[in-house]
């Protein structure tokens, strides 16, 4: 038989996923933050809008782009949420999950052979999505020292004339930097000077906790942005795979032909799960971000006492911690401290090449999983730097 796409064979499997299989195959008592799963279940409301649905045979196929009535439900939120934006309908497209939305943009924007610019530290499936489409990933590095912030310097370093797009992530999955205003106007020229489409991955817009987010496309003049976005994080709607892109009605248009080869539609009950999310009452949410300060703030307190490096995140669930100077790289550090701790975490090398000296923890679990989880943490670490081999890298930066 002929062998499989090389690209397939050959792609690397995300290290999140990997700690996950690890762990299922452990007995219980694991504490798990090594994925950005919310605590919270899906909100009552927008269960029964489901149930209700399915309940009435609301089970058949949609539009390829969605519900015309969701789409404008959303558009109507995004408007109300960011007044800069005053999208309709015609602007949006329903996916499978934020991840879909994503991989639609790479497929359509990124031609054979040429490049897509990805943040490193930035989530792996970037640079997998990259792999599917036949295409190079490019790194742009961001530095601990500037607190995880795009360096436009380096990035003209990097890019190249056969770079096609550039990705952006804010607030940041794995590092928690929430970009300002100043950053995405730089980001925007640096794309306009190189004729660079732009995808923003704003799937953690909710969740802020110093500062506030601003859409990419809110300061776009010339309709280069697209932004993904999707219910899993905000709502706690995870496991139902529900997304959507914001662009310009012919990118969608065209968008919409790709989504119909590769999926047909999007879930017809997740989309009336989506709805009731986006026109029922928001208290979930602010109940929800309120609890993900509290485990943040616990976990940067203990992760400061300890001695540990790493910069506050300002957004999104996560902590990136600096385990540079222990002995250990990201993934072996992570083996370790599942052996010697029972604390699940993602290695940094699955985030890119620049995460090779760090672990990502996950603080969106309970209260208690937090504390036990974190203490495990520092007191690895602790145990790492009494080792003469190993002394771990000197001082903390826990500025807000």
């Amino acid at each position: 038989m002929k062998p499989m796409n090389e690209r397939l064979v050959h792609m690397p499997r995300s290290g999140i996923r990997e700690i996950m299989d690890v762990v299922e195959a452990m007995s219980a008592d694991v504490t798990r933050l090594e994925v950005g799963q919310p605590h919270f279940p899906t909100p009552d409301h927008i269960t029964r809008a489901a149930f209700d649905a399915a309940q009435n045979g609301f089970t058949r196929y949609t539009p390829n782009h969605g519900l015309a009535e969701v789409r404008a439900s959303i558009a109507t939120k995004i408007s109300h949420d960011y007044p800069a934006l005053e999208p309709t309908a015609d602007n949006l497209v329903l996916t499978v999950g934020g991840v879909y939305a994503l991989a639609l943009v790479v497929i359509a924007f990124v031609r054979p052979g040429h490049r897509i610019m990805i943040p490193d530290p930035g989530w792996p499936n970037y640079t997998l999505q990259a792999i599917t489409a036949n295409a190079t990933p490019l790194y742009y590095p961001l530095h601990q020292e500037n607190r995880f912030r795009p360096d436009i310097a380096e990035l003209e370093r990097l890019v190249t004339s056969d770079t096609d797009l550039l990705v952006v992530n804010s607030p940041s999955n794995p590092t928690g930097t929430v970009l300002n205003v100043d950053d995405l106007e730089a980001l925007l020229r640096f794309a306009h000077d190189h004729d660079l489409r732009v995808v923003s991955d704003e799937v953690y817009d909710k969740v802020v906790y110093e500062g506030e987010h601003v859409p990419l496309a809110s300061l776009d003049t010339e309709g280069r942005v697209i932004t993904v976005n999707s219910f899993s994080k905000t709502y706690s709607m995870t496991g139902w795979r529900l997304g959507y892109l914001l662009a310009d009605p012919r990118t969608c248009q065209e968008l919409t032909k790709l989504s119909e080869a590769l999926i047909s539609c999007p879930s017809s009950v997740s989309q009336k799960a989506a709805e009731a999310a986006i026109t029922g009452p928001q208290d979930s949410v602010a109940d929800m971000v309120d609890y993900y300060r509290g485990n943040r703030d616990l976990a940067v307190r203990t992760l400061a006492d300890g001695g540990a490096r790493f910069v506050t995140p300002h957004g999104s669930f996560y902590v990136f911690i600096d385990i540079d100077g222990t002995g250990l790289d990201s993934s072996r550090f992570a083996r370790a401290l599942l052996e010697a701790e029972r604390v699940a975490v993602a290695p940094g090398r699955t985030f890119g090449p620049s995460g090779s000296s760090f672990i990502r923890a996950s603080f969106c679990t309970s209260r208690h999983e937090v504390e036990r989880g974190v203490a495990g943490i520092v007191r690895f670490l602790t145990s790492l730097r009494s080792h003469p081999d190993r002394r771990p890298a000197r001082g903390v930066d826990h500025r807000s």
